[in-house]
């Protein structure tokens, strides 16, 4: 009997990971590399618009 009541919480618990993971891959809003934001690059500094640094 126990063995049965383990399976069965192991394939429980696998199922709640699952369902887990997939909720965050489809709706985690967090896109961090749409906020990235590193300064001017090396042709905004050729072209003379900033100092150099």
């Amino acid at each position: 009997m126990v063995r049965v009541k383990t399976k069965i919480l192991n394939l429980l618990w696998a199922f709640v990971e699952y369902r887990r993971a997939v909720a965050t891959r489809w709706f985690d809003a967090y896109r961090p590399e749409q906020h990235y934001m590193r300064g001017p690059g090396p042709r905004c500094r050729a072209k003379g618009d900033l100092p150099q640094v």
